[in-house]
């Protein structure tokens, strides 16, 4: 349906608009966390701002992560004399997402890493 007379703008222009939206709504709870002081006094705000810091960083890394790979795909559908290494590249991060998240989530994360220490006894 891509190829015919408009399968691009009736794709496109939908797809546009879900992805501003996105980015949009991302940039403002983002605004909303930082702009907020922690009503917590003395450490507790730092390390308040510290969790929020990294939540962010941590949600930049997964939106990266699942953009590229669309980018990657819209290449795909645009041009008609696809490349092997663009389908290739295509592949391994689309299917590399789950793994990618996971280590960011469980393995990267603190406080599951030490449940899961004390589960395994593994010091």
């Amino acid at each position: 349906f891509l190829r015919q007379k408009y399968g691009l703008v009736t794709f496109y222009i939908p797809v546009t608009v879900c992805i501003v939206f996105n980015v949009v709504t991302f940039m403002r709870i983002a605004w909303s966390m930082f702009r907020r002081p922690s009503t917590n006094a003395g450490n507790q705000q730092t390390s308040a701002m510290d969790d929020k810091k990294k939540q962010f960083k941590t949600a930049i890394k997964v939106m990266t992560l699942l953009g590229v790979t669309w980018i990657f795909g819209f290449f795909l559908l645009i041009r008609s004399n696809n490349n092997i290494w663009l389908r290739w590249l295509f592949i391994i991060f689309n299917s590399t997402q789950g793994i990618v998240i996971f280590i960011l989530y469980v393995l990267l994360d603190d406080r599951l890493r030490t449940v899961w220490g004390r589960l395994l006894k593994v010091k």
